[in-house]
């Protein structure tokens, strides 16, 4: 087990060669959290063979994730905003992981792999929460220099995968897994899996209708579609073995179908006023 003055003495180098000042008993307080963070690293990354002084040593993902804890802790308890920007662009140059020391970030954090991750500063994430390279948690429009709260909020045990970007001031619940390349601007509820595929939509007439993805939800999958009710869609039917069957339509751009249908090539038949409008072929 590594000890916590391995941790506060990387603290205080970090810290030293940024000519930042500081008190002992401030990286003591600080340390604690980072150790969690690093065990939990440790424990997760199958590339270190479970050794936390490798990861403390060389690991930039851990680097920027501790030296967050350490611009959070400025940012909040001593109110020097200046010292905390400083700090995350340090470990931003350091590491190419972007965390605003704003972002507020529960216990057992892991960034791995991390390149190209950015999180914003109004961003919530809850405990035991595990990110991989390329996430974005990040704003859904661009805001110039208006101050709201614009960032997702995250509950505990959230997992994300590689190149996903999570936008907006959206909840994703607690024990939610999120595959890699998602877009993702809708709130989440807890215990969901999203998963996106290499998925196609076909189309019979041109309209506005677009197949944007699906998630799986207890028995079901739900379905998106956007433009079902810019374009009057009433009623949606599929097709299955047991033959035609209406979908359950459960807000104003997504359907619901049953798990167990076919999952290639499935056929949606749009409806308004009773009358066919379209057909989309989609591969989820």
């Amino acid at each position: 087990m590594i000890a916590r003055e391995s941790v506060e003495e990387k603290i205080y180098d970090c810290l030293k060669s940024m000519n930042i000042d500081f008190e002992m008993e401030d990286v003591k307080k600080v340390s604690e959290v980072c150790l969690e963070d690093l065990i939990t690293y440790a424990k997760k990354d199958p590339s270190c063979g479970g050794n936390a002084a490798i990861v403390l040593d060389s690991n930039r993902s851990f680097l920027a994730v501790m030296l967050y804890r350490v611009a959070n802790f400025y940012y909040y308890q001593k109110g020097d905003k200046n010292s905390a920007i400083k700090i995350s662009e340090y470990a931003k140059v350091n590491s190419g992981i972007e965390i605003h020391p704003g972002a507020k970030i529960g216990k057992r954090f892991v960034v791995d792999h991390g390149t190209g991750t950015v999180i914003g500063e109004t961003t919530v994430i809850g405990d035991d929460c595990y990110l991989l390279q390329n996430v974005i948690l990040g704003a859904h429009v661009i805001t110039g220099h208006v101050m709201h709260d614009r960032h997702p909020k995250l509950g505990n045990n959230v997992e994300i995968g590689a190149f996903t970007k999570v936008l907006g001031n959206i909840r994703i619940g607690n024990n939610v897994k999120i595959s890699p390349n998602c877009v993702i601007t809708r709130d989440i509820d807890d215990d969901t899996s999203i998963i996106v595929a290499s998925y196609y939509q076909i189309e019979k007439r041109k309209s506005g209708l677009r197949y944007t993805g699906y998630r799986i939800l207890d028995k079901d999958i739900v379905v998106y579609i956007d433009g079902l009710q810019a374009e009057g869609v009433d009623t949606v039917k599929y097709e299955s073995e047991q033959g035609e069957s209406e979908a359950t339509q459960i807000e104003k751009d997504s359907i619901i179908l049953p798990y167990a249908i076919d999952k290639r090539n499935i056929k949606l038949k749009m409806y308004k006023n009773k009358e066919w409008f379209n057909e989309l072929i989609v591969n989820v």
